[in-house]
């Protein structure tokens, strides 16, 4: 919710950020390369349908740091009010904490309608979808995290974080995958399915 403020906000003052975005990858493209614009008519391309976007994945990253920095700071603390040692610590409070992020029906059902408008209306709703993709990110994670969890080999639940690290990085496309699978979970509860 708060990213969504913020984003408005910056509408509000700026106007359309897309717009502003465009500009700015045009001034990059002809201080990076001593080419014409038209010979990076492919680039630009890419660049304009991405600035539809940006503003909402900067905010989305900015959450992403947040919410991984309370998680560490979280787990620092709770090493030092336990004498019990790391296992019992991630076993106990962590993991629980991780485990019972789900997303409501309706959110999911508002997501959906949200998407397709922002087909529509690329210009003023496409920076939102990052921002309300997340919490069904997070939400697939924890399902993933949920069945690994179940399973009880915690090497798997190890692995499937260093992933999840690493598709951020060279796999967007996995990322899609694990929001459809918040997505699911919402509609269906495959948690409970699970059990």
């Amino acid at each position: 919710v708060i990213g969504c403020v913020i984003l408005l906000i910056f509408n509000l003052i700026v106007g359309d950020l897309s717009i502003w975005w465009q500009n700015y990858f045009l001034y990059l493209i002809k201080n990076i390369s001593n080419t014409t614009i038209s010979n990076n008519r492919e680039l630009i391309n890419i660049l304009q349908k991405l600035s539809f976007f940006i503003s909402g994945m900067l905010i989305v990253f900015s959450i992403v740091s947040l919410i991984i920095n309370i998680l560490i700071a979280k787990y620092i603390s709770l090493l030092q009010n336990n004498s019990k040692g790391i296992i019992n610590i991630t076993e106990n409070r962590l993991k629980n904490d991780l485990l019972n992020i789900s997303i409501n029906f309706w959110y999911s059902i508002v997501f959906i309608l949200f998407t397709g408008l922002s087909y529509f209306f690329p210009k003023y709703l496409s920076n939102y979808l990052p921002i309300l993709a997340l919490p069904l990110f997070f939400s697939g994670i924890s399902m993933i995290h949920f069945i690994l969890n179940k399973k009880n080999i915690s090497i798997l639940l190890i692995v499937f974080y260093i992933f999840v690290a690493l598709a951020v990085l060279f796999m967007p496309i996995l990322l899609l995958i694990l929001i459809l699978i918040g997505l699911l979970d919402s509609f269906i509860n495959l948690r409970l399915k699970a059990r």
